[in-house]
């Protein structure tokens, strides 16, 4: 039985490669398939978005698929740096912010295929906005 809300988790894949342009270590991967994730994120705080993949590089192997993001306070998927991910089959339900995100517009050849993203609140709610 769970006592405690953990609001605010995030997930993120994150390389951690050389700045200086030395080499660094490989990027790694990160596959999340079929996993419910709920009141996920922080509102307000850089990074901290529900399923993040951060500067993974070129990374084949990274993959967020059939999975169910809700109630989540700061972006639902995000592909930042990353390159040749797949993000496909995900729901997205009522997440405050950008559902499925694409940080820096520089991100190439990633898979985002077959999601869904549901805003159940609409914009004259005068609690809730919209999300």
């Amino acid at each position: 039985t769970r006592t405690t809300c953990t609001l605010g988790l995030h997930t993120i894949h994150h390389s951690h490669h050389d700045q200086g342009g030395g080499g660094g270590s490989a990027p790694g991967s990160m596959k999340i398939s079929g996993t419910r994730v709920e009141k996920c994120g922080q509102r307000g705080i850089e990074g901290k978005y529900c399923l993040h993949f951060h500067l993974a590089r070129d990374c084949p192997s990274c993959v967020f698929e059939n999975n169910a993001v809700e109630y989540g306070h700061h972006r639902g998927i995000t592909v930042h740096g990353s390159h040749r991910t797949t993000v496909r089959g995900n729901v997205v339900w009522d997440v405050r912010g950008a559902n499925v995100y694409i940080e820096d517009g520089n991100e190439m050849h990633n898979e985002i295929s077959y999601n869904v993203a549901v805003c159940p609140h609409s914009l004259s709610d005068p609690i809730l906005q919209g999300c």
